[in-house]
């Protein structure tokens, strides 16, 4: 879980991902990837799960084999939000500088 986020917090998502927050939101946060280059997203305040009808063709799905619903005929998508992230440091300048210090004993 994340403490308080600002605008320039560098944030670990819960895949790995490093992300800088560059705009707050009232439902969330816009980012832009540390990692790579022209890749900008948003992450939600919280986790949702949506809850989705699995359909085989026309009929709502009930085949006990089926590999999204295994035949209850319905299926849940969470979307991670901030909660299951971690932040890394409160700015740029601060988490490359831990990164490159870090090994070192001074």
């Amino acid at each position: 879980m994340v403490n308080v986020i600002h605008i320039g917090n560098v944030i670990k998502d819960e895949y790995g991902n490093l992300i800088i927050i560059v705009r707050k939101r009232s439902d969330g946060y816009d980012w832009v990837s540390f990692s790579f280059s022209n890749m900008s997203g948003f992450i939600s305040n919280g986790s949702i799960t949506q809850t989705h009808t699995c359909m085989d063709g026309i009929n709502t799905c009930d085949d006990i084999e089926c590999e999204h619903c295994q035949g209850k005929g319905y299926y849940d998508i969470v979307t991670s939000g901030i909660d299951k992230s971690t932040k890394l440091a409160d700015s740029v300048k601060e988490y490359i500088t831990n990164t490159l210090l870090k090994g070192f004993d001074f």
